[in-house]
């Protein structure tokens, strides 16, 4: 008995109980068997559930450095095609006072792709699987001026006014991440909007300042005004067309 539950012990079979009640050294060599065959048995385990575990991580790990990287590519999307309007501008103007205007243009163009960059690219961020928010002061027109900058280009393609009204306000917040979901905000607004105007501007409360994007387009239907912040989630496209 012995010697066989040793053997199929030793093969693998770590639940086996060796069953000795011989009263001499064979029982108490059984008995310690047994208690090694348990704690391998539960050292396993705690291993499978190790490994388990880190292969979750590493999967959502992924699946987060996916999603960010996507969203890198759709935030950089709308400053480089600024950035290629305001260049093609520059090489067509003559004028003095416009080509430097438009050399601010391009700058600042170049300062938001930057910081999109900086902001969405950092490899602890990816590690991380998270954005953490930078909070710091800042005013509200440098969010406004770089609106301005990365879609005046997209609004005058399809006929429409894009205007910003100017605050003197500054607010705490993440940069890089208020850009984005303005910029989120004023990108739709344009692209759903056929014809008239798109205004950015704020508006204080009671509990703080509300940066309002308005305009003229075709809206959100009732039943869709929830699904719109799920993740990639976007309307149906011949919303886009008709806008």
């Amino acid at each position: 008995e012995l010697a066989a539950g040793a053997e199929r012990i030793g093969s693998g079979q770590l639940g086996h109980r060796i069953d000795l009640h011989s009263g001499d050294e064979l029982q108490q060599l059984g008995e310690r068997f047994n208690t090694m065959a348990a704690e391998l048995q539960a050292s396993y385990g705690s291993l499978e559930r190790q490994v388990d575990e880190r292969t979750r991580e590493l999967t959502e790990a992924n699946r987060a450095k996916s999603r960010l990287l996507a969203a890198a590519s759709h935030d950089l999307r709308q400053p480089l095609h600024a950035l290629n309007l305001q260049v093609a501008q520059l090489r067509a103007e003559t004028e003095p006072a416009a080509r430097e205007r438009l050399g601010r243009r391009v700058e600042a163009a170049v300062a938001s792709i930057n910081g999109l960059f900086d902001g969405l690219l950092d490899v602890s961020k990816l590690d991380a699987g998270v954005v953490r928010p930078h909070v710091a002061p800042l005013p509200v027109q440098q969010i406004l001026d770089r609106m301005d900058v990365a879609y005046a280009g997209a609004a005058r393609a399809k006929g429409l006014e894009l205007r910003m009204r100017p605050s003197p306000a500054w607010v705490l917040s993440d940069p890089v991440l208020l850009e984005r979901i303005v910029g989120n905000l004023v990108g739709n607004a344009i692209r759903y909007t056929r014809q008239g105007a798109v205004l950015v501007g704020c508006r204080h409360g009671a509990t703080g300042l509300r940066i309002v994007v308005v305009d003229t387009g075709i809206g959100i239907p009732a039943d869709q005004q929830q699904r719109v912040f799920e993740e990639f989630y976007q309307l149906d496209s011949a919303g886009a067309a008709r806008g």
